[in-house]
C-alpha cells in the first residue's frame, strides 16, 4: 500500500516551530507505525529551518514546500504549495490512498481525488471554525473547508462524539456510514517508564515544590489566562503555598508574550516557569504533581492521555472528548470553562486530599492503557483497505 499524507505542518515532529501541535505529533506516530507494517508513504510538509527540501527516512519520502509565514496565510499557502507538489508526485508515483489530517488539506485533496481517482480518507481532529483565536471571517472560510472535507472524503475519521454532532450540524445530509469515531492513542511506555533524574535541578525546582503542569500551544483556545487567574486565587487564599506552589508552562505560540506579560503584572513570576518548546515532555511530567488543561475548545487532546500515561492526575475542562476520557473524581477532575475559581478549588482539592490524589493517580494510568496504538493502527488500516476496495 502506498499512501500520500497531507496536512501536517512539521514532519518528523521535532518541535522546530511554534506551530506544531497534536496533529503533527499524531501523524508522526501514525507514520512510524505504518512503516513498521511496510506501508510506503509520501509526506508533504512545510519547509522549516534546519530541514531539507527532500529526504527519505526508511520507507517514507518527505517533500517540504514553502509557505508564507503570516498568521492567516501560513496554512492556506502551505496547503496550496503542497497541492502543487502532490500533483507532481501523483504524476510520477503510484499512490493507492490520500490521507489528510486537517480540513484545508482535505479541501485541496478533494481535487486530487477527482483528478487522479484516488480514494481520500480524512481525519478531522480539530474543527478550526470552533476555535476562538480565529477571527469571524476566518471561521467562515474554515467552515467551508470543513464542509467540503466531510462531503468529499470517502472515509472520515473523527475522535469524539461532540465532533460527530458538529459534523452533522455542518452537513445535514451527511452519510454517517462513512464516519468512524476513533480516539487518539498514546505510547504508554514512553511516559510511564521515564528517567527524570536531574530534571528538577535543571529547572531550578526544589523537592518541596508542588508542581502544576500545562503543555500546549499558547493560543486563546487553551485558556491559559484562566489558569493564571486560578493561581492568583490560590495564592491569595493560602499563605502556606506561597513558597511551594509552582506552575510550569511548556510550549509556545502566538499568545506567548501576552501570557508572559500577564504573569509579570499578576506578580506570579516567582511561581511560573516558562520552558518554551520541549522535545521530550515525558521527563517534566514525571516530576509534576498535577496536569491542568483549562481549554475553551478541544477535540481530543492527546496531551491528556500523555499525562495519564505518566500517572499524573489531570484537571481539565468539559470540552471535546475530555468528558469521554475523564470520569470526575475517579480518574481526573472536570472543571468548567473560563472558571478560575473552579480550577483553583480542584487544585486545592487534590493537594489536600491525599487518598483522592492517589486513587486518581492509579486510575489515570489504567485509563491511558485503554488507548493503545496497536488498536488504533488496526482500525486505521481497516479503514484504508475499505476505502481502496470500494
Amino acid at each position: 500500500m502506498n499512501i500520500l499524507i497531507l496536512g501536517t505542518k512539521e514532519y518528523p515532529a521535532l518541535r522546530l516551530t511554534r506551530d506544531i501541535g497534536g496533529i503533527e505529533v499524531f501523524v508522526h506516530e501514525l507514520s512510524r507505525r505504518l512503516s513498521e507494517q511496510n506501508i510506503n508513504q509520501v509526506v508533504i510538509t512545510r519547509h522549516v529551518s534546519r530541514t531539507e527540501f527532500y529526504e527519505t527516512i526508511g520507507n517514507v519520502n518527505i517533500f517540504r514546500v514553502p509557505y508564507i509565514p503570516m498568521r492567516l496565510l501560513k496554512s492556506p499557502t502551505y496547503n496550496f504549495f503542497a497541492f502543487l507538489m502532490a500533483f507532481f508526485v501523483l504524476k510520477r508515483v503510484k499512490i493507492d490512498l490520500i490521507y489528510t489530517g486537517e480540513t484545508i488539506a482535505g479541501f485541496f485533496a478533494s481535487f486530487l481525488k477527482r483528478i487522479f481517482r484516488i480514494p481520500l480518507v480524512s481525519k478531522i481532529g480539530t474543527f478550526g471554525s470552533q476555535q476562538p483565536e480565529w477571527p469571524a471571517f476566518a471561521r467562515i472560510f474554515l467552515k467551508y473547508f470543513e464542509r467540503l472535507t466531510i462531503k468529499n472524503s470517502d472515509k472520515l475519521i473523527l475522535t469524539n462524539k461532540m465532533s460527530m454532532q458538529y459534523a452533522k450540524k455542518l452537513c445535514k445530509n451527511i452519510d454517517t456510514e462513512k464516519i468512524s469515531i476513533i480516539p487518539n492513542a498514546v505510547e504508554i511506555e514512553k511516559f510511564h517508564k521515564t528517567n527524570a533524574t536531574n530534571v528538577r535541578k535543571q529547572f531550578g525546582l526544589l523537592d518541596s515544590d508542588f508542581i502544576v503542569l500545562f503543555v500546549g500551544r499558547f493560543t486563546e483556545s487553551k485558556g491559559i489566562i484562566y489558569l493564571l487567574d486560578a493561581f492568583q486565587e490560590i495564592l491569595t487564599r493560602r499563605d502556606d503555598l506561597k513558597t511551594k506552589l509552582k506552575l510550569i508552562l511548556v510550549g509556545d505560540g502566538p499568545l506567548f508574550n501576552k501570557i508572559e506579560s500577564l504573569t509579570q503584572k499578576g506578580h506570579l513570576r516567582d511561581h511560573v516557569l516558562f520552558t518554551g518548546r520541549l522535545k521530550n515532555i515525558n521527563s517534566i511530567m514525571k516530576i509534576s504533581h498535577i496536569f491542568c488543561l483549562p481549554s475553551i475548545y478541544e477535540a481530543f487532546p492527546l496531551v491528556v492521555l500523555e499525562a495519564m500515561a505518566a500517572s499524573l492526575p489531570v484537571i481539565a475542562t468539559k470540552v471535546g472528548a475530555v468528558p469521554e476520557i475523564i470520569t470526575n473524581g475517579q480518574n481526573g477532575i472536570l472543571v468548567n470553562t473560563k472558571d478560575p475559581k473552579n480550577i483553583a478549588e480542584a487544585i486545592l482539592f487534590l493537594y489536600e486530599d491525599k487518598s483522592l490524589y492517589e486513587k486518581i493517580e492509579r486510575n489515570s494510568l489504567s485509563t491511558a492503557k485503554l488507548f493503545g496504538w496497536d488498536t488504533l493502527v488496526k482500525k486505521y488500516l481497516n479503514i484504508f483497505s475499505q476505502a481502496i476496495q470500494e
